[in-house]
C-alpha cells in the first residue's frame, strides 16, 4: 500500500501566526496555489489515489478538494471523494485557540511564562494532551488498515501537530518526534498491508522476522515539496 500523509496549504491563521487548533481558517491565495500545484504534480507522477482522507477543518478539507480537482483536470481521471475523519483534526489548543502568542501572553501571562521557562509538557485549560493526540493517531491508523488492502493508494490531508503523532505511531516509535512539516509537504510510505499485523505476531517467528525486513516497510519521501519548486508549466 502506498500512503501519503500531507499537511494543508498555507492558511490565513498561518500568516497571522495564530494558534489555530480546532478553529477554522481558510486557505490564503498562496495556500490554494500550493494545493493546486500538489494535485498537478501528483498527476504528473501518476500517483493516483484509491482513497482520500481528510481532517474536516476547512484548511485541510479545502486543500484535499483543490488537490483532487487539479489532479482530475490534469489527468482526466475521476478520484474518490475525500472522507472526513475527526481524528485527523489539529490539536485542541484550549484557551489559546485563535490567539497569537503575543495575545496569549497578554491574556494568560503566568501560564505563558511557565511554558516558556520549562520544556516539560504543562496542561492547557480546555486543551488536548499529547497522549490524546497519539491515541487519535492510533485510532485513525486502525481505521485505515481496516478499510484498505495492498492494492490501495491513499492520500491523507491533516495538520502539523497531529501529523507528527501519525508518523511516529506508523513507525512504531514509543515516543513522538518533532518533524518538519511544510505547507503541502508530504511524507510518503510504502508498506505491506497484508503482512502488517502478522509481522507483530510474537508467536510466529517467520512472520516476526518481517518486522525487520526493510523491503516491506519503506519511507519514500520526507516533507517533500518538490511540487512548489517545479518548472513554470506546473503553475
Amino acid at each position: 500500500m502506498d500512503l501519503a500523509i500531507i499537511r494543508h496549504g498555507q492558511s490565513i491563521g498561518n500568516v497571522e501566526q495564530r494558534l489555530q487548533g480546532r478553529s477554522d481558517y481558510a486557505l490564503t491565495d498562496l495556500g490554494r496555489q500550493q494545493a493546486q500545484r500538489l494535485g498537478q504534480y501528483l498527476a504528473k507522477e501518476h500517483w493516483t489515489p484509491t482513497r482520500i482522507y481528510t481532517s474536516p477543518l476547512v484548511r485541510a478539507a479545502e486543500t484535499a478538494t483543490i488537490a483532487r480537482q487539479s489532479f482530475e483536470a490534469a489527468a482526466a481521471i475521476a478520484l474518490p471523494e475525500p472522507q472526513p475523519d475527526d481524528n485527523l483534526q489539529e490539536n485542541d489548543c484550549g484557551i489559546f485557540t485563535g490567539l497569537t502568542w503575543a495575545e496569549s501572553r497578554s491574556r494568560h501571562g503566568d501560564l505563558c511564562a511557565q511554558l516558556e521557562a520549562s520544556p516539560d509538557w504543562l496542561p492547557i485549560p480546555g486543551g488536548e494532551t499529547p497522549t490524546d493526540g497519539r491515541d487519535r493517531a492510533r485510532t485513525f491508523l486502525q481505521r485505515l488498515f481496516a478499510e484498505t488492502d495492498d492494492r490501495d493508494r491513499v492520500w491523507v490531508f491533516t495538520h502539523s501537530w497531529i501529523m507528527k503523532h501519525l508518523i511516529s505511531e506508523l513507525l512504531g516509535s514509543d515516543r513522538s518526534w518533532k518533524l518538519p512539516t511544510a505547507n503541502t509537504g508530504r511524507y510518503e510510505f510504502r508498506l505491506d498491508r497484508d503482512r502488517w499485523h502478522r509481522a507483530l505476531d510474537a508467536n510466529e517467528t517467520h512472520h516476526q522476522h518481517n518486522r525487520y525486513n526493510t523491503d516491506l516497510w519503506q519511507i519514500r519521501r520526507l516533507n517533500d515539496i518538490a511540487h512548489l519548486h517545479g518548472p513554470q508549466e506546473m503553475l
